[in-house]
Order: C-alpha cells, then sequence, then structure tokens
C-alpha cells in the first residue's frame, strides 16, 4: 500500500441481497483527500479508477447517478465531533455507521433500496416516453 492519504486501505465491492430477489452491487470507495482533482494524493490516475466526490472536476456527469454517503467507524472514539463536522459541510444525507459492529447498517440499506425503485421507475417512464419506430421495408 502506497503512502497516500487515503481512508480505505482495501476497497471492496459487495452485493445487498433484497428479499424480492433484487441484487444492489454497492462498491467501498475510499475517501479522497482535497484537490485530488489538481492531482494532489491519488489525483487523477485514481479518480479514474473509482470516480467519486471531486468528480465534478473530472466528470460532472457523474454527478448525476445515485450515491449514498456512509461514514465508516463511529464506533472509534472521537468519531461522533468529526461526523458533526463532515455533515455540517456537505449538501446531502451522510449515513454514519459502523461496518465492524454493524451499526446503523439497515437505515443507509433501506436508503439504497429507495433510490434503486426510484431509478427503475424513472427508467420505465423515459422508455414509455420514447417513441417507438417501426419501417416496413
Amino acid at each position: 500500500v502506497a503512502g497516500y492519504p487515503f481512508t480505505t486501505l482495501r476497497p471492496h465491492i459487495g452485493v445487498i441481497q433484497f428479499e424480492d430477489y433484487v441484487q444492489l452491487r454497492v462498491a467501498d470507495i475510499p475517501g479522497l483527500i482535497e484537490e485530488a482533482h489538481k492531482n494532489r494524493g491519488l489525483g487523477h490516475g485514481f479518480l479514474r479508477h473509482v470516480e467519486r466526490e471531486e468528480l465534478r472536476h473530472y466528470n460532472p456527469n457523474l454527478l448525476e447517478r445515485p450515491f449514498a454517503v456512509a461514514a465508516n467507524k463511529i464506533d472509534l472514539p472521537g468519531a461522533h465531533s468529526l461526523l458533526e463536522s463532515f455533515t455540517s459541510k456537505v449538501p446531502f444525507q451522510v449515513f454514519p455507521i459502523s461496518a465492524l459492529n454493524a451499526e446503523n447498517i439497515a437505515p443507509l440499506i433501506s436508503y439504497l433500496r429507495k433510490m434503486y425503485d426510484a431509478n427503475q421507475e424513472k427508467l420505465r417512464k423515459k422508455s414509455e416516453d420514447d417513441p417507438i419506430v417501426i419501417e416496413n421495408v
């Protein structure tokens, strides 16, 4: 592991299996340092690999994709004061979790499912609005 300042040392991709057999793939993305878009820390090479916040500088279209922010390791000393500082600076919902203790995981998974369902509905409406063209040859 290189000496770069990011939080997750081993990113993971996981699958959430719901009772109705819907499966969602989720990625555990390392936190990036401020101004990574200026090639600081891991820079654009890493952004191309994981694509996340600093994204508007890399590819603004990625910001339109559904996402959730989970602040992990809230079980560590001092985490709650850092969480308060972090959530006051970001304009979206943050899910404080402890993956180690499986703390607050259910609200995050519920939110991910709601996002998935909303996105599916949006795709259905778009396909209904697209005209079907049939050509006779």
